[in-house]
């Protein structure tokens, strides 16, 4: 039987910890990088180390982390032999800070647009980057209210600005969304509606996924040489439109 590691994940119910990923997010990641046994994964923004632990987690010793940081808030601890730590600005990082492999899985999280743009660009360039990679970015979704992680009333900074649907609070990763979008790839938006959140879960961080759209191979396209029944039922349809069929 398959048993899977999760004592990492230890946040309450509110998950209400400004800063690292919240631990329904880490879930969802960790499984995304068990179904496609990811092995290379980079993080851009490290701080103490929550994602890079869940990423350990969750490729099994098979496979390399890389946690990159410039170290000015906190510097993240290596956590493992198969984790390593890049004390550096990620505009400045290289092909040869990853060993000048491919990389499987890129996650967005140090909130510096202009610096994550020009390393993306960078390692794209150096083919690091490459069609077939995943891209993460945190922190994309909307808080219901201005100070949603503010749970204990206190003075709060005005770190975030309205817009239809919410209240946008780090805009770097969303821009990037945008533009990742505009460059070609498919963009999955995985976040909450305002109407979910109360006092004992106040607010949902956010995960944008995106990667390269690439056409499944088909030879016979919707059917096979051993489909015959359902080829039978097939052929009471007929084709009114591209994407539209109807009963015969």
């Amino acid at each position: 039987m398959v048993t899977y590691n999760l004592n990492h994940l230890t946040q309450d119910n509110s998950q209400s910890n400004p800063g690292p990923i919240q631990d329904d997010e880490a879930l969802l990641l960790f499984a995304l990088i068990r179904v496609t046994r990811i092995k290379r994964i980079v993080e851009f923004g490290s701080t103490y180390g929550d994602s890079a632990r869940n990423f350990i987690a969750a490729i099994n010793g098979n496979g390399t982390v890389y946690s990159v940081d410039w170290g000015v808030e906190a510097v993240c601890p290596k956590l493992s032999e198969n984790h390593k730590v890049i004390i550096k600005n990620v505009a400045d990082i290289t092909a040869d800070d990853l060993d000048n492999e491919p990389i499987d899985l890129l996650f967005f999280d140090c909130h510096a647009y202009e610096a994550e743009l020009c390393a993306f660009q960078t390692l794209k360039r150096a083919g690091i980057i490459t069609d077939k990679t995943i891209l993460v970015l945190h922190d994309t979704n909307l808080w219901p209210t201005k100070d949603a992680p503010n749970t204990t009333g206190t003075e709060w900074p005005d770190i975030a600005y309205e817009v239809e649907g919410g209240w946008r609070f780090c805009p770097p990763e969303s821009q990037l969304v945008n533009d990742f979008k505009e460059m070609g790839y498919d963009v999955l938006n995985l976040g909450t509606e305002k109407e979910v959140h109360n006092a004992s879960f106040p607010y949902r961080c956010g995960l944008s996924i995106a990667r390269k759209f690439t056409p499944l191979e088909l030879k016979y396209g919707p059917t096979a040489p051993w489909m015959k029944p359902q080829d039978e039922e097939s052929a009471k349809f007929i084709k009114i439109d591209k994407f539209d069929y109807k009963r015969i």
